[in-house]
């Protein structure tokens, strides 16, 4: 069974350390003991031992934390991905926007219910590649305010496909939020 890659680097990174650090102590001591002109052992003398002693334990603890923090970061970049690729295969239209309602994210459900692909969406604002409408005779403005008082709007909505033709999607938006709970844009889980 192969050795999983942060650990693999975390040992690389503590042996590089070990070996500059214990290098340094050894250069420093011969450095001073030079130039004093006083004759000594270099590898069995009382500092440089101390401070091998020292370079030990703090490699020893550079390979843990750093083995954990890689660990935690694979752990954190497969759990992106796996949420990614759930993402990737909801038949249902994933759209993120931002607070000027152009388009930062487009799922293959989008592009499947839509008609437009991600890389012709994204950019755009919805209201200008949707074109939707209120039914009921309800504005956009009143659909906004609604969506800011409840921090939610779920509602029928009339939008358009690429060809043109009418799609009455059920819209579910909720406030897209970034690691600290700041509202930084809304997404919207659209179904036909």
């Amino acid at each position: 069974m192969s050795t999983p890659i942060h650990n693999r680097i975390a040992l690389r990174t503590a042996r590089i350390y070990l070996i500059g650090a214990e290098f340094w102590i050894i250069f420093s001591d011969w450095l001073v003991w030079h130039n004093t002109g006083v004759e000594h052992q270099y590898i069995f003398n009382t500092e440089v031992l101390k401070g091998t002693l020292f370079v030990l334990v703090t490699t020893a603890a550079l390979y843990l934390v750093l083995r954990y923090q890689l660990r935690l970061r694979h752990k954190a970049e497969a759990q992106s991905a796996y949420q990614l690729s759930i993402l990737q295969h909801v038949s249902d239209a994933i759209i993120a926007v931002d607070f000027d309602f152009r388009i930062q994210s487009w799922n293959p459900g989008a592009e499947a219910i839509y008609g437009w692909r991600a890389d012709e969406a994204i950019g755009q604002t919805i209201v200008e590649l949707l074109k939707p409408i209120y039914p009921n005779g309800v504005s956009r403005d009143t659909v906004v305010a609604a969506f800011h008082a409840q921090k939610a709007w779920r509602g029928e909505i009339i939008q358009h496909h690429k060809n043109g033709r009418p799609l009455h999607i059920v819209a579910n938006v909720n406030y897209l939020k970034d690691d600290t709970g700041q509202a930084i844009g809304m997404v919207t889980v659209n179904r036909d």
